[in-house]
């Protein structure tokens, strides 16, 4: 995604600029600890998602959510267990 983050995260500019500067290390190092720290945040972001959604919503879409964050932290463990 080239376009700013900002358009996604109108309401935490703060969010979209630390975002932005992850995903521009991944562009300029593509190293791998670039690349765990971008899916780390990314399973952040999502958990925070569905903290927020059981609130009022489908228990189904939270549980979803839910699992996809910790999918994103296993891949993120096996990363770094392979180097």
């Amino acid at each position: 995604m080239n376009a700013p983050t900002r358009d996604l995260f109108k309401t935490a500019p703060e969010v979209s600029e630390e975002v932005d500067r992850l995903m521009t290390r991944v562009r300029e190092h593509r190293s791998d600890e670039a690349i765990c720290q971008s899916l780390r945040a990314a399973s952040l972001l999502i958990e925070n998602a569905a903290f927020e959604m059981a609130r009022h919503d489908n228990a189904k879409e939270v549980s979803r959510l839910i699992l996809t964050a910790a999918e994103l932290d296993r891949m993120v463990t096996e990363m770094e267990h392979e180097e």
